[in-house]
Protein backbone atom coordinates (compact mmCIF):
# COMPACT_ATOMS: atom_id res chain seq x y z
CA UNK A 1 0.00 0.00 0.00
CA UNK A 2 2.87 2.35 0.76
CA UNK A 3 4.24 1.70 -2.72
CA UNK A 4 0.87 2.29 -4.37
CA UNK A 5 0.17 5.48 -2.41
CA UNK A 6 3.60 6.90 -3.32
CA UNK A 7 2.86 6.29 -6.99
CA UNK A 8 -0.62 7.82 -6.70
CA UNK A 9 0.65 10.98 -5.00
CA UNK A 10 3.66 11.27 -7.31
CA UNK A 11 1.33 11.19 -10.31
CA UNK A 12 -0.94 13.76 -8.68
CA UNK A 13 2.04 16.05 -8.09
CA UNK A 14 3.22 15.58 -11.67
CA UNK A 15 -0.20 16.56 -13.02
CA UNK A 16 0.21 19.81 -11.10
CA UNK A 17 3.71 20.26 -12.49
CA UNK A 18 5.37 19.84 -9.09
CA UNK A 19 7.90 17.59 -7.39
CA UNK A 20 6.37 15.01 -5.05
CA UNK A 21 8.27 16.30 -2.02
CA UNK A 22 7.52 19.95 -2.77
CA UNK A 23 3.91 18.83 -3.10
CA UNK A 24 3.94 17.07 0.28
CA UNK A 25 2.36 19.77 2.50
CA UNK A 26 -0.12 20.82 -0.15
CA UNK A 27 -0.90 17.14 -0.72
CA UNK A 28 -1.90 16.53 2.88
CA UNK A 29 -4.25 19.50 2.79
CA UNK A 30 -5.63 18.73 -0.67
CA UNK A 31 -6.17 15.00 -0.30
CA UNK A 32 -6.96 14.51 3.37
CA UNK A 33 -7.33 10.84 4.28
CA UNK A 34 -6.44 8.58 1.37
CA UNK A 35 -8.51 5.42 1.14
CA UNK A 36 -8.14 2.06 -0.55
CA UNK A 37 -10.67 0.49 -2.92
CA UNK A 38 -11.40 -3.09 -1.85
CA UNK A 39 -13.99 -5.77 -2.54
CA UNK A 40 -16.70 -6.63 -0.06
CA UNK A 41 -15.69 -9.65 1.99
CA UNK A 42 -11.99 -9.03 1.36
CA UNK A 43 -9.21 -10.29 3.61
CA UNK A 44 -5.59 -9.26 3.09
CA UNK A 45 -3.85 -10.46 6.24
CA UNK A 46 -3.41 -9.38 9.84
CA UNK A 47 -1.01 -6.45 9.54
CA UNK A 48 -2.40 -3.12 10.73
CA UNK A 49 -2.52 -1.34 7.37
CA UNK A 50 -4.22 -4.29 5.66
CA UNK A 51 -6.77 -4.58 8.46
CA UNK A 52 -7.55 -0.89 8.01
CA UNK A 53 -7.88 -1.46 4.25
CA UNK A 54 -10.86 -3.79 4.63
CA UNK A 55 -14.38 -3.28 5.92
CA UNK A 56 -15.37 -4.26 9.45
CA UNK A 57 -15.72 -8.02 9.79
CA UNK A 58 -15.11 -10.89 12.17
CA UNK A 59 -11.39 -10.55 11.33
CA UNK A 60 -10.98 -6.90 12.34
CA UNK A 61 -13.99 -6.18 14.54
CA UNK A 62 -13.70 -4.74 18.02
CA UNK A 63 -13.03 -8.09 19.72
CA UNK A 64 -10.09 -8.79 17.41
CA UNK A 65 -8.76 -5.33 16.59
CA UNK A 66 -10.17 -2.68 18.91
CA UNK A 67 -8.06 0.13 17.40
CA UNK A 68 -9.07 -0.61 13.80
CA UNK A 69 -9.71 2.46 11.67
CA UNK A 70 -11.56 1.58 8.49
CA UNK A 71 -9.88 3.37 5.59
CA UNK A 72 -11.42 1.77 2.55
CA UNK A 73 -14.20 2.18 0.01
CA UNK A 74 -15.93 -1.13 -0.61
CA UNK A 75 -17.39 -2.35 -3.90
CA UNK A 76 -19.75 -5.31 -4.22
CA UNK A 77 -18.39 -7.98 -6.61
CA UNK A 78 -20.38 -10.07 -9.08
CA UNK A 79 -19.96 -13.68 -7.97
CA UNK A 80 -19.98 -16.92 -9.93
CA UNK A 81 -22.31 -19.41 -8.28
CA UNK A 82 -23.63 -22.86 -9.02
CA UNK A 83 -27.36 -23.22 -8.55
CA UNK A 84 -29.42 -26.31 -9.35
CA UNK A 85 -26.53 -27.71 -11.35
CA UNK A 86 -26.14 -24.59 -13.52
CA UNK A 87 -23.71 -21.69 -13.34
CA UNK A 88 -25.16 -18.25 -12.66
CA UNK A 89 -23.68 -14.80 -12.19
CA UNK A 90 -24.87 -13.11 -9.00
CA UNK A 91 -25.06 -9.45 -9.99
CA UNK A 92 -23.86 -6.83 -7.51
CA UNK A 93 -26.08 -4.53 -5.48
CA UNK A 94 -28.40 -2.74 -6.23
CA UNK A 95 -29.47 -5.30 -8.82
CA UNK A 96 -28.93 -8.46 -6.70
CA UNK A 97 -30.27 -10.56 -9.58
CA UNK A 98 -29.01 -13.90 -10.83
CA UNK A 99 -28.04 -13.95 -14.48
CA UNK A 100 -28.43 -17.32 -16.19
CA UNK A 101 -27.18 -17.69 -19.75
CA UNK A 102 -29.19 -20.89 -20.29
CA UNK A 103 -27.68 -23.17 -22.94
CA UNK A 104 -24.84 -20.69 -23.52
CA UNK A 105 -23.73 -20.80 -19.89
CA UNK A 106 -20.24 -22.26 -19.42
CA UNK A 107 -20.43 -25.79 -18.09
CA UNK A 108 -17.44 -25.38 -15.79
CA UNK A 109 -15.73 -22.74 -13.71
CA UNK A 110 -12.66 -22.84 -15.95
CA UNK A 111 -14.80 -21.92 -18.96
CA UNK A 112 -15.41 -18.44 -17.53
CA UNK A 113 -11.69 -17.81 -17.95
CA UNK A 114 -11.37 -19.44 -21.36
CA UNK A 115 -11.14 -16.81 -24.11
CA UNK A 116 -12.73 -19.13 -26.65
CA UNK A 117 -15.71 -19.83 -24.43
CA UNK A 118 -16.03 -16.14 -23.59
CA UNK A 119 -16.93 -15.48 -27.23
CA UNK A 120 -20.19 -17.32 -26.58
CA UNK A 121 -21.04 -14.74 -23.95
CA UNK A 122 -19.82 -11.70 -25.87
CA UNK A 123 -23.26 -10.38 -26.85
CA UNK A 124 -24.46 -10.46 -23.26
CA UNK A 125 -21.08 -9.49 -21.84
CA UNK A 126 -21.13 -6.14 -23.64
CA UNK A 127 -24.36 -5.17 -21.88
CA UNK A 128 -23.14 -6.77 -18.66
CA UNK A 129 -19.94 -4.74 -18.74
CA UNK A 130 -21.99 -1.55 -18.92
CA UNK A 131 -24.03 -2.72 -15.93
CA UNK A 132 -20.83 -3.46 -14.02
CA UNK A 133 -19.30 -0.11 -14.95
CA UNK A 134 -22.39 1.78 -13.77
CA UNK A 135 -22.48 -0.10 -10.46
CA UNK A 136 -18.77 0.55 -9.87
CA UNK A 137 -19.15 4.21 -10.77
CA UNK A 138 -22.05 4.53 -8.33
CA UNK A 139 -19.84 3.14 -5.54
CA UNK A 140 -16.59 4.95 -6.35
CA UNK A 141 -17.60 8.01 -8.34
CA UNK A 142 -18.23 10.34 -5.36
CA UNK A 143 -14.87 9.53 -3.72
CA UNK A 144 -11.90 11.71 -4.59
CA UNK A 145 -9.01 10.56 -2.38
CA UNK A 146 -8.57 6.98 -3.53
CA UNK A 147 -4.95 5.83 -3.50
CA UNK A 148 -5.05 2.24 -4.78
CA UNK A 149 -7.19 -0.71 -5.79
CA UNK A 150 -6.40 -3.79 -3.68
CA UNK A 151 -8.10 -7.03 -4.71
CA UNK A 152 -7.96 -10.77 -4.32
CA UNK A 153 -8.13 -11.73 -7.99
CA UNK A 154 -10.38 -14.60 -9.14
CA UNK A 155 -11.22 -16.01 -5.71
CA UNK A 156 -11.77 -14.66 -2.18
CA UNK A 157 -10.24 -17.10 0.30
CA UNK A 158 -10.97 -16.25 3.93
CA UNK A 159 -14.07 -14.38 2.74
CA UNK A 160 -15.74 -17.69 1.95
CA UNK A 161 -14.09 -19.29 -1.11
CA UNK A 162 -16.13 -17.09 -3.44
CA UNK A 163 -15.28 -16.97 -7.14
CA UNK A 164 -15.69 -13.60 -8.84
CA UNK A 165 -16.77 -12.99 -12.43
CA UNK A 166 -13.54 -12.14 -14.31
CA UNK A 167 -15.46 -9.65 -16.44
CA UNK A 168 -16.43 -7.76 -13.27
CA UNK A 169 -12.82 -7.62 -12.03
CA UNK A 170 -11.52 -6.53 -15.43
CA UNK A 171 -14.15 -3.77 -15.49
CA UNK A 172 -13.22 -2.66 -11.97
CA UNK A 173 -9.53 -2.51 -12.89
CA UNK A 174 -10.25 -0.56 -16.08
CA UNK A 175 -12.45 1.92 -14.17
CA UNK A 176 -9.82 2.49 -11.47
CA UNK A 177 -7.10 3.06 -14.04
CA UNK A 178 -9.01 5.18 -16.52
CA UNK A 179 -11.24 7.19 -14.20
CA UNK A 180 -9.47 7.25 -10.83
CA UNK A 181 -5.92 6.88 -12.20
CA UNK A 182 -4.76 4.74 -9.30
CA UNK A 183 -2.38 1.75 -9.11
CA UNK A 184 -3.76 -1.79 -9.00
CA UNK A 185 -2.54 -4.34 -6.45
CA UNK A 186 -3.12 -8.09 -6.83
CA UNK A 187 -3.02 -9.96 -3.53
CA UNK A 188 -2.01 -13.37 -4.89
CA UNK A 189 -0.92 -14.79 -1.54
CA UNK A 190 -3.78 -17.28 -1.66
CA UNK A 191 -4.37 -17.85 -5.38
CA UNK A 192 -0.96 -17.34 -6.98
CA UNK A 193 1.78 -19.76 -8.05
CA UNK A 194 -0.26 -22.46 -9.79
CA UNK A 195 -2.95 -22.86 -7.15
CA UNK A 196 -5.50 -21.94 -9.82
CA UNK A 197 -3.64 -23.67 -12.64
CA UNK A 198 -1.50 -20.70 -13.72
CA UNK A 199 1.69 -19.18 -12.36
CA UNK A 200 -0.13 -15.89 -11.84
CA UNK A 201 -3.85 -15.24 -12.01
CA UNK A 202 -3.08 -12.34 -14.34
CA UNK A 203 -2.99 -15.12 -16.94
CA UNK A 204 -6.61 -15.88 -16.09
CA UNK A 205 -7.79 -12.27 -15.97
CA UNK A 206 -5.67 -11.05 -18.86
CA UNK A 207 -4.69 -7.92 -16.93
CA UNK A 208 -1.30 -6.94 -15.50
CA UNK A 209 -1.26 -5.41 -12.00
CA UNK A 210 1.06 -2.59 -10.94
CA UNK A 211 1.97 -4.45 -7.74
CA UNK A 212 1.57 -8.15 -6.91
CA UNK A 213 2.13 -10.02 -3.64
CA UNK A 214 3.03 -13.71 -3.29
CA UNK A 215 3.55 -16.14 -0.41
CA UNK A 216 2.38 -19.56 0.80
CA UNK A 217 3.25 -21.70 -2.23
CA UNK A 218 6.33 -19.55 -2.74
CA UNK A 219 8.12 -22.02 -0.45
CA UNK A 220 5.71 -24.92 -0.82
CA UNK A 221 4.29 -23.91 2.56
CA UNK A 222 7.39 -25.13 4.41
CA UNK A 223 8.76 -21.86 5.81
CA UNK A 224 7.41 -18.30 5.78
CA UNK A 225 8.48 -16.10 2.90
CA UNK A 226 6.75 -13.41 0.90
CA UNK A 227 7.63 -11.35 -2.14
CA UNK A 228 6.21 -8.13 -3.58
CA UNK A 229 6.67 -7.36 -7.26
CA UNK A 230 6.18 -3.91 -8.77
CA UNK A 231 6.42 -2.25 -12.14
CA UNK A 232 9.38 -0.08 -13.04
CA UNK A 233 7.21 3.02 -12.65
CA UNK A 234 6.39 2.10 -9.05
CA UNK A 235 10.02 1.26 -8.31
CA UNK A 236 11.27 4.57 -9.68
CA UNK A 237 9.14 6.50 -7.17
CA UNK A 238 11.57 5.39 -4.45
CA UNK A 239 14.89 5.97 -6.23
CA UNK A 240 17.26 8.48 -4.66
CA UNK A 241 19.10 10.66 -7.15
CA UNK A 242 20.62 12.79 -4.36
CA UNK A 243 19.51 15.94 -6.10
CA UNK A 244 16.97 17.23 -3.62
CA UNK A 245 18.42 16.19 -0.27
CA UNK A 246 15.47 13.90 0.36
CA UNK A 247 17.34 10.58 0.08
CA UNK A 248 16.07 8.90 3.24
CA UNK A 249 12.63 10.41 2.90
CA UNK A 250 12.44 9.19 -0.68
CA UNK A 251 13.42 5.60 0.14
CA UNK A 252 10.99 2.75 0.82
CA UNK A 253 11.48 2.71 4.59
CA UNK A 254 9.84 -0.61 5.14
CA UNK A 255 11.50 -3.97 5.72
CA UNK A 256 11.58 -7.06 7.91
CA UNK A 257 14.20 -8.73 10.09
CA UNK A 258 14.15 -11.85 7.95
CA UNK A 259 14.12 -10.18 4.54
CA UNK A 260 15.71 -12.53 1.96
CA UNK A 261 16.85 -14.95 4.66
CA UNK A 262 18.82 -17.87 3.18
CA UNK A 263 16.61 -20.71 4.43
CA UNK A 264 13.44 -19.16 2.98
CA UNK A 265 15.10 -18.35 -0.34
CA UNK A 266 16.50 -21.87 -0.56
CA UNK A 267 13.03 -23.32 0.03
CA UNK A 268 11.59 -21.00 -2.64
CA UNK A 269 14.23 -22.08 -5.17
CA UNK A 270 13.46 -25.72 -4.44
CA UNK A 271 9.70 -25.11 -4.79
CA UNK A 272 10.14 -23.42 -8.17
CA UNK A 273 12.35 -26.28 -9.37
CA UNK A 274 9.46 -28.64 -8.64
CA UNK A 275 6.85 -26.37 -10.26
CA UNK A 276 8.99 -25.98 -13.37
CA UNK A 277 9.61 -29.73 -13.52
CA UNK A 278 5.85 -30.33 -13.45
CA UNK A 279 5.31 -27.80 -16.22
CA UNK A 280 8.03 -29.35 -18.35
CA UNK A 281 6.66 -32.85 -17.79
CA UNK A 282 3.17 -31.70 -18.70
CA UNK A 283 4.48 -29.97 -21.86
CA UNK A 284 3.54 -26.48 -20.81
CA UNK A 285 0.54 -24.54 -19.62
CA UNK A 286 -1.95 -26.18 -22.00
CA UNK A 287 -1.55 -29.49 -20.20
CA UNK A 288 -2.45 -27.93 -16.87
CA UNK A 289 -5.96 -27.52 -18.22
CA UNK A 290 -6.14 -31.07 -19.55
CA UNK A 291 -9.30 -33.11 -19.28
CA UNK A 292 -9.62 -35.57 -16.46
CA UNK A 293 -8.79 -38.89 -18.13
CA UNK A 294 -9.20 -42.00 -16.02
CA UNK A 295 -6.59 -44.74 -15.97
CA UNK A 296 -7.43 -48.43 -15.79
CA UNK A 297 -7.03 -48.24 -12.04
CA UNK A 298 -9.70 -45.54 -11.87
CA UNK A 299 -7.26 -42.88 -10.71
CA UNK A 300 -7.21 -39.44 -12.29
CA UNK A 301 -4.34 -38.24 -14.41
CA UNK A 302 -3.66 -34.53 -14.95
CA UNK A 303 -5.61 -34.03 -11.73
CA UNK A 304 -4.05 -30.72 -10.70
CA UNK A 305 -7.04 -28.81 -12.05
CA UNK A 306 -9.54 -30.84 -10.06
CA UNK A 307 -8.98 -28.30 -7.30
CA UNK A 308 -10.18 -25.71 -9.78
CA UNK A 309 -13.30 -27.39 -11.13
Amino acid sequence: LKMAFRKYLSDAAARKGKSFFKFEVEGEEAFGEIKVVTQRGAYHGDTLACMNATEKSVFNGWAQFAWNKEACVVVEPAYLQQKDGAWVVKLPHPSDEELNYGNKMPCSLSAFFDDCKQVLLRRDAEALEVLYWDAIDMALGPHKSLGALLIEPVCQGAGGMKFIDPLWQRTLIRYCREVKQIPVIFDEIFVGLYRCGAESVRDLLGVDPDIACYGKLLTGGQVPLGVTLATEEIFECFLDNNQDGKGKQRALLHGHSYTAYPLGCSAANFAFEKYNALLKRECGKAKWKANYNSTSSGKLVHCFDRYWD
